[in-house]
């Protein structure tokens, strides 16, 4: 864990540079903007080879791995927190930025490959952190909440394709529904420590 540790930080920047490298392709781009958009310009979007305007998801994947990165340099804890931190963080964003993106990727029904596979992950690595410091009952709840937030993401692309939601109002319920699942899976240093000794005391 400590060589996971070690690499979460370079891995974060590493990603950063390479979606920055995806303005050199056709990747990373979402849905066409209207002409005369207020946003039709960079860095909000990019011109395409017929000269439309697209969302430059690619930008906000960039950002995201920077602001991670940023988190992980200030993050002490203990050994194999930073990597699931990262890993947490990282899913969770790209659950919903996949949804952006236009890409001819692979999908499963109405849901990505990609969002599959990070969705997976983003399990497994909440599920780890809630192991390593909760009770066992506490622990169950978290997870059961993540992998609910993880289905309402399936529910929400479902919409987005079948339903007359608005794709705005979908894609906000989609970061609020991340939002759940990274504090249902990570918590502030030193607070489930604290819950375990009172639990310990009281029984």
């Amino acid at each position: 864990m400590k060589a996971l540790d070690a690499m979460a930080a370079p891995a974060m920047a590493s990603v950063a540079v390479l979606r920055l490298f995806e303005y050199l392709s056709s990747e990373g781009r979402g849905m066409q903007l209207e002409e005369g958009s207020f946003f039709c310009r960079f860095p909000f979007a990019v011109m395409n080879e017929y000269f439309e305007w697209q969302w430059a998801v690619f930008l906000w994947e960039e950002t995201v791995a920077i602001l991670i990165l940023l988190i992980l340099i200030c993050h002490h804890g203990e050994r194999g927190d930073k990597a699931l931190l990262a890993t947490v963080l990282y899913c969770a964003a790209q659950i919903v930025l996949e949804s952006l993106r236009l890409d001819s990727a692979p999908k499963w029904g109405f849901v990505r490959v990609s969002q599959v596979l990070f969705a997976a992950s983003l399990l497994a690595a909440g599920t780890t952190c809630v192991y390593r410091r909760f009770p066992r009952r506490e622990a169950f709840c978290r997870t059961a909440l993540v992998l609910g937030c993880i289905a309402g993401i399936g529910i929400l692309e479902w919409a987005i394709d079948k339903s007359s939601v608005p794709v705005w109002a979908c894609y906000l319920l989609m970061c609020a529904d991340m939002g759940v699942a990274v504090l249902a899976a990570r918590f502030k240093k030193g607070q489930a420590k604290k819950r375990f000794t009172n639990l310990h005391f009281m029984v």
